[in-house]
């Protein structure tokens, strides 16, 4: 067979001594988002597209200049794209569990536009963690006393939450209507 001696590793590998992954990846997906945003948000105009080029060129040349920011790119992708595997993943389960995802709404949606965004800053601060970047500040610095803190914080919030769940005027309140819908999207009403 034609593809028996071809050696996968070893091509990859190749790509990577030849500059591949540190100067031609970064630079396309510069290109690509920044040439992107400028055509959806026609910030020159109509008939800027000659512009968008021209700018979207000059901005992954110049992101591809900077070693440090090709590392911090390179670090955060594969971080944030295992974070959205984990997600996708975990909707697969709640698929087979049969909740319905026209149901997110709400609470649900707001918990998991969170649990997003905390990834993203978990990955992006990874990444930077790895290339000895200091992003925090070191009273910003989460220890592990610090997460129980939170947790404990968090979870008393949401039970004091669905103990006073209700106003004088027993209308449900909006917080406590959004764990209602959570658990109706569980059960797929």
């Amino acid at each position: 067979m034609v593809l028996e001696d071809i050696d996968f590793s070893s091509i990859i590998s190749d790509l990577e001594s030849t500059g591949f992954y540190e100067v031609v990846l970064p630079f396309f997906l510069i290109f690509t988002i920044i040439f992107g945003i400028l055509e959806k948000t026609k910030i020159f105009g109509e008939e800027s597209h000659k512009f968008n080029i021209v700018i979207a060129l000059v901005a992954g040349f110049l992101i591809v200049r900077s070693d440090t920011l090709v590392a911090l790119i390179n670090r955060f992708l594969p971080n944030v794209s295992m974070f959205i595997l984990v997600i996708i993943a975990f909707l697969i389960i709640l698929g087979l569990f049969g909740v319905q995802s026209d149901k997110w709404t709400g609470g649900l949606l707001f918990v998991f536009v969170i649990i997003a965004v905390v990834g993203v800053i978990w990955g992006l601060g990874q990444a930077a963690e790895e290339e000895g970047i200091q992003w925090l500040p070191d009273w910003l610095e989460i220890t592990e006393t610090d997460w129980k803190i939170i947790a404990f914080a968090a979870a008393g919030l949401i039970l004091f939450f669905f103990i006073a769940g209700k106003s004088k005027t027993g209308e449900e309140r909006k917080f406590y209507k959004s764990f209602q819908d959570i658990g109706k999207a569980f059960k797929g009403q």
